[in-house]
C-alpha cells in the first residue's frame, strides 16, 4: 500500500505543477487562484477555458491514490501495533 501512496503523491505533484504552468500561461490571476484555491479553482479553470482537464484529472486521481495508499498503510501499522 505504501507504493500506491507514493505513486499517488507523485502523480498529484506532477498534475499540480503542470496545471499551474498552464494556468500561469493563461494569466497570473488564474495561476494564483489555482495555487490558493485548489481544487475548486482548477475545476472552474478547466470548465471556463476548456484547458487543463488532463492535468486536473491527474491531480485528483493522484490525491485519491495517495489517500487510499497511505490510509491502507496506517491500517497495517495499527494492526501490527495491536498484535
Amino acid at each position: 500500500m505504501v507504493i500506491i501512496g507514493i505513486l499517488g503523491a507523485i502523480l498529484f505533484v506532477v498534475g499540480f505543477f503542470w496545471l499551474m504552468i498552464i494556468a500561469f500561461r493563461e494569466s497570473a490571476i488564474w495561476g494564483l487562484l489555482n495555487i490558493f484555491f485548489q481544487p475548486i479553482a482548477g475545476f472552474i479553470f478547466c470548465i471556463s477555458l476548456s484547458k487543463g482537464w488532463q492535468q486536473f484529472l491527474m491531480l485528483i486521481g493522484g490525491a485519491i491514490l495517495a489517500g487510499v495508499g497511505f490510509a491502507g498503510s496506517i491500517v497495517e501499522i495499527f494492526e501490527a501495533i495491536l498484535k
